[in-house]
């Protein structure tokens, strides 16, 4: 009888899909058979297609309250041989649930901090979390306790003949052809204080679409639910209110995606996309596009990336210069639209 194992891949839509080399290593490799477990509904909606779990649970903790979240979590009570919390999963909460789900062996991070505080005490296996290698191996070393040292493939996300569909309904509808267009997205959740600066500024935006269209180069602008700032440029494709597979499938349709860090840059990296890849605050060494085709643009200021310990529970910014009314952090703000563009012109003379 195969063991039975839970993935708790809680934290946001980026974060899930840097976990699915484990995902498949767990399924494929050790022969697990396995259940993922995900907390927010963009990160259900993607990876709801990925066919290595077995069952694919999604549950709003934040929505629901302490009491159905705790009758939910009972409900899958010692059904698990093991658990593998994902990374970075910091925060007590992540760790609550996979106590509350009690499998025989808990396998997740110990991290520099809130050993105590933060419940990372409760796994049977810890695991050192790395400050300076990508968030993929730092969840391929889940499985170090388990005797298996796996070099990670590639990040992975699957869509359906429906969602291409409707994403090529999509582009009929705006005049748009297969390989024809960029895909730019700009934005951040803001499930943490601050994340919203972590944007290009609405005048770099302005300024980088403009140049985009007077070379020709048709833009499909992704306005996702938290953005606040939509280019009233004409020419300028307008993407919103759409399914987010559907928007997977326009971003697989473009001829390459140019976003800040966030969950669509993974998303483009997990569906095999050429990636213009803006850091600003954030550390690309954690992050950077993932076994993708990409140019990279980081900020060669001082004290960038200042956003490199997961304990932190807000981006924070010590340039002197920053005030919490900018519109952007500073490093953001120090972009040039050439800068981007080049880069852009750069990989699209690579296709």
């Amino acid at each position: 009888m195969s063991k039975k194992a839970i993935i708790l891949a809680l934290p946001g839509l980026g974060d899930a899909l840097m976990a699915t080399p484990l995902i498949r290593a767990v399924a494929q490799k050790l022969g697990y058979e396995t259940d993922l477990l995900v907390a927010q509904k963009g990160t259900f909606g993607v990876m709801e297609t990925n066919p290595h779990p077995q069952k694919i649970l999604f549950f709003d903790f934040v929505r629901e309250g302490k009491v159905k979240s705790l009758k939910f979590l009972l409900s899958l009570r010692k059904k698990y041989d093991i658990s593998f919390t994902t990374y970075p999963a910091f925060p007590r909460e992540y760790h609550w649930v996979a106590m509350a789900i009690g499998a025989k062996r808990r396998i997740g991070h110990r991290f520099s901090s809130g050993y105590i505080s933060h419940f990372h005490f409760i796994y049977t296996d810890k695991v050192e979390a790395q400050q300076d290698i990508h968030n993929v191996y730092n969840n391929m070393n889940l499985l170090k306790p388990l005797g298996y040292d796996i070099e990670p493939g590639p990040m992975e996300a699957f869509l359906t003949e429906e969602d291409r569909d409707l994403g090529a309904k999509f582009l009929k509808g705006n005049d748009l052809k297969e390989g024809e267009y960029i895909f730019f997205h700009n934005g951040s959740s803001l499930i943490k204080p601050n994340s919203e600066k972590k944007r290009l500024p609405s005048s770099t935006v302005d300024a980088l679409m403009r140049m985009f269209l007077e070379a020709g180069i048709q833009v499909v602008y992704n306005a996702g639910p938290d953005e606040w700032y939509i280019p009233d440029i004409s020419g300028l494709v307008i993407l919103r209110g759409q399914k987010i597979r559907t928007v997977g499938a326009i971003i697989e349709s473009s001829a390459l995606v140019v976003s800040n860090d966030s969950g669509p840059m993974h998303y483009a990296v997990s569906l095999g996309k050429k990636v213009v890849a803006i850091f600003g605050n954030t550390d690309p060494q954690k992050a950077y596009p993932w076994m993708a085709k990409s140019e990279v643009i980081t900020s060669d200021w001082d004290c960038a990336p200042c956003y490199v310990d997961y304990a932190q529970r807000f981006f924070p910014c010590y340039h002197p210069e920053f005030s919490p009314d900018m519109e952007s952090f500073p490093c953001m703000m120090a972009f040039e639209p050439k800068q981007i563009f080049d880069a852009t012109m750069k990989l699209l003379e690579d296709l």
